[in-house]
Parts: C-alpha cells; structure tokens; sequence
C-alpha cells in the first residue's frame, strides 16, 4: 500500500473542485464556511447532476456544470467531469 503527499506554500491558495447532489445542507454548509473566509481555497466551479444549485453559484461568481448521467452515457460524463477537472486545475474535490 502506497501514500501520495503533496505540500503547498501558505500563500498558495488550493483550487477546490466542489461536486454536489440534489441535498443542499452540506453544500451550503461548505459555501458558508468559504465566504466567511474559514476555509482558504479557490472554488472555480461546481459540478452537479441537477440544476438546483446553479442560483447559488451564480450568485457567489462561481461557473457551474450540469452533467446528467444515466446509464447510456455514464463512461461520457466521467470522462467529461476529469476533462473539467484538468481544465480548472483542481487540486482536490470535496463532496457535498
């Protein structure tokens, strides 16, 4: 069993990548704790598979991304959401 490490200087600020469902408690939980300032991360977008939460990036300045997956286009929209995550430079994703 391996462990992989990565260490950042303070000043650099992590780019976080933040996915959520349809339950919006931890997600607005996560957004609090990033507009007051607690957590020191860059969020460049939000990824959901329903367009519920989309009011709230776009009034935070934060892109969103709708992917839809079924069983039909499963394999397509993985690939889509590490496509996005190359794009943005995510350095971790946290799950709301």
């Amino acid at each position: 069993m391996g462990m992989t490490f990565q260490l950042h200087f303070a000043s650099q600020v992590p780019r976080m990548a933040l996915f959520v469902s349809k339950l919006s408690h931890c997600f607005h939980d996560i957004l609090a704790r990033y507009e007051s300032g607690e957590w020191n991360v860059h969020i460049p977008f939000i990824l959901s598979n329903h367009e519920d939460m989309r009011p709230v990036a776009d009034r935070l300045g934060i892109d969103f991304h709708c992917l839809n997956i079924t069983r039909d286009n499963k394999q397509e929209q993985e690939a889509r959401q590490l496509q996005l995550l190359q794009d943005y430079e995510i350095d971790f994703v946290v799950l709301a």
